[in-house]
């Protein structure tokens, strides 16, 4: 395939319109997801995602999979998030989608979520086209069939690279030629290019500084180009599915589908500030809990202190479970993790009414007591080391100590 090839197919593509009218019928969408992770098949042979939590064995990581409709998610702005550089693009029918998964639990243009069953994962439909990079030989630019598309990511000929700067926006076109340059100023270095804990380790470690760096802002040139052309076999894949590509950055594109998911009775609100978003914080927080009590090991007087001195987060639902470890150990019964996380819905406020985690999502619900049940394992393991090195009854003896105090100071101030 030749350059100019590309850019007729480039030309080719249907304008995006400012008149989204199309986007009031569900046949119209298309979810688009980015990501690093290439859906694998079932038992049957049909491409499946999971979430982040399901890859882990339900031990950790986000417990959703968010997409977007008819167009490739954008870089949150300030450099909070950015997809350009993910391999793997799934383009699928909004409806088709549906039909072999349910209702999302979130709907909007910019972010749609859908929780995946727990023992399947997402099940794609046969409609699906996954968007993945060419073989390392390969030496098309891109290729486009019903179920997969390629597009090229090495080897790029100058010819390939000139005609594909051509095509890019200003904006992209100046970013690619400050890279190539290499002019950017300390702080847009440490901001942009050594962003990555991993690499600015690398870089710190690096005996040729500069060379390393010409290094990373090469590979910076070529996620320019190879995004450029994995964004267009998108377009072009939804085109040839009959689906049109919004502007993602227009949300004016997001008030047909907010008035389907309100009819549908589906949250608009996305993953974060979600009850999903809620209950994933909450799970983070007692990954980060007990992490912590193990690696205190044996010593007794670190974790009281850990436990009763820690300070709270901004939602305040890390002092509310450090409670729950403290009563947990006086009492000897185990950490109820699936009540606490319900009680956290209670007590933090966001815009809905509150429902509890099953009314909210069933799916969602045996997602939450899966991830219960690891965490349960994690804490008793701990339990019992403690217990197997003679500590644990030191440790109960402490806070039952720290109760009786306390329950005297409230006598004693209320008998003033």
């Amino acid at each position: 395939m030749k350059i100019e090839d590309l850019k007729a197919d480039v030309e080719s593509l249907p304008p995006i319109s400012d008149d989204y009218g199309f986007m009031k019928d569900p046949k119209n969408w298309c979810l688009v997801r980015c990501t690093d992770v290439m859906p694998i098949r079932d038992e049957n042979g049909n491409y499946i995602m999971q979430s982040q939590l399901q890859g882990t064995g339900f031990t950790k990581g986000r417990q959703t999979l968010s997409m977007t409709l008819n167009h490739v998610v954008n870089p949150v702005p300030g450099d909070f998030a950015s997809w350009n550089g993910t391999s793997y693009v799934v383009v699928m029918p909004y409806e088709d989608t549906v039909k072999n998964n349910g209702d999302p639990i979130s709907l909007g243009v910019a972010e749609s979520v859908f929780i995946p069953d727990p023992d399947k994962g997402l099940l794609l439909p046969e409609s699906v086209c996954i968007v993945q990079p060419a073989s390392e030989n390969d030496s098309e630019l891109y290729t486009i069939g019903e179920h997969v598309a390629t597009y090229k990511t090495n080897n790029f000929t100058d010819d390939e690279i000139n005609g594909i700067l051509q095509l890019l926006d200003p904006y992209k076109l100046e970013e690619y030629n400050r890279l190539l340059r290499g002019d950017l100023s300390d702080g847009e270095i440490a901001r942009e290019i050594l962003a990555s804990p991993r690499v600015k380790r690398g870089y710190e470690n690096a005996t040729d500084k500069k060379k390393f760096l010409s290094g990373l802002m090469y590979e910076d040139r070529m996620t320019i180009l190879t995004c450029f052309l994995r964004n267009f076999v998108v377009s072009k894949v939804m085109a040839n599915k009959g689906f049109k590509t919004v502007n993602g950055y227009d949300m004016s594109s997001n008030d047909e589908v907010a008035n389907y998911a309100m009819q549908h009775n589906i949250s608009t609100a996305g993953h974060v500030f979600s009850i999903a978003d809620i209950l994933e914080e909450c799970g983070n927080d007692s990954i980060k809990i007990l992490d912590d009590l193990e690696s205190f090991g044996s010593d007794v007087k670190k974790i009281y202190q850990y436990i009763t001195t820690t300070k709270i987060d901004s939602w305040g639902v890390r002092l509310d479970q450090l409670q729950v470890f403290a009563q947990s150990i006086e009492s000897g019964r185990l950490v109820n993790f699936y009540e606490m996380y319900e009680n956290a819905l209670i007590k933090i406020p966001y815009k809905f009414p509150y429902k509890s985690i099953y009314e909210y999502s069933p799916r969602l619900s045996e997602v939450v007591r899966r991830f219960c049940r690891q965490l349960s394992h994690r804490y008793l393991k701990w339990v019992y080391k403690l217990t197997q090195d003679r500590c644990y009854d030191l440790l109960q003896n402490k806070f039952r100590k720290r109760s009786q105090y306390m329950a005297r100071q409230k006598y004693d101030m209320y008998e003033m």
